[in-house]
């Protein structure tokens, strides 16, 4: 049996044996990436509620989903633009930085506790495939079930991000 059947055949029977009984299903929008549940919560959306469950999708019937803490890192790197083709010499490649960084991450995973993790995106690149880019973004979550391993990751992950602009050469970044 799966467990949403079961669970809205449970509810519907205590609420037909309970008239006062009241249930509101309530979605969070915006959830990934700005906290939708916060502004429900300073809008008053929560104020009569006495017992709250959450559901998360997944690709399964999980009866369980752990809590995670988590650092929304971004990490922009300034190099200097120049003709790829012209003077490729005179340019510093912030490209070539997000790409070590994502790549010195996805090598670190390895080394990673089985409860950790680390995700992210290159999310600029560049202009046009003719001009050595002068700017690169990255913006990685880092996940841990506890605080004080939060720190540890981020810890390592800068170690990652400061490797990249080191080896590149004149790439500065933040």
């Amino acid at each position: 049996m799966r467990t949403q059947p079961a669970a809205a055949a449970g509810l519907k029977a205590a609420v037909e044996s309970q008239p006062e009984l009241s249930i509101t299903v309530l979605g969070t929008p915006a959830e990934e990436a700005i906290g939708g549940k916060i502004d429900l919560i300073r809008a008053g959306a929560f104020t009569d509620v006495d017992l709250i469950f959450m559901a998360h999708p997944a690709q399964q019937n999980a009866p369980f989903l752990p809590t995670v803490t988590i650092a929304e890192v971004s990490v922009k790197y300034h190099g200097k633009a120049s003709h790829a083709s012209a003077y490729p010499w005179e340019g510093v490649n912030a490209l070539d930085a997000a790409v070590l960084a994502y790549s010195n991450l996805s090598v670190l995973r390895q080394q990673l506790k089985p409860e950790w993790r680390l995700h992210g995106i290159i999310k600029h690149g560049g202009v046009k495939p003719n001009i050595i880019p002068a700017y690169s973004e990255l913006e990685f979550y880092l996940r841990t079930p506890q605080l004080r391993d939060l720190w540890e990751l981020k810890a390592k992950a800068e170690a990652c991000f400061r490797a990249a602009a080191l080896v590149t050469g004149e790439v500065r970044w933040r």
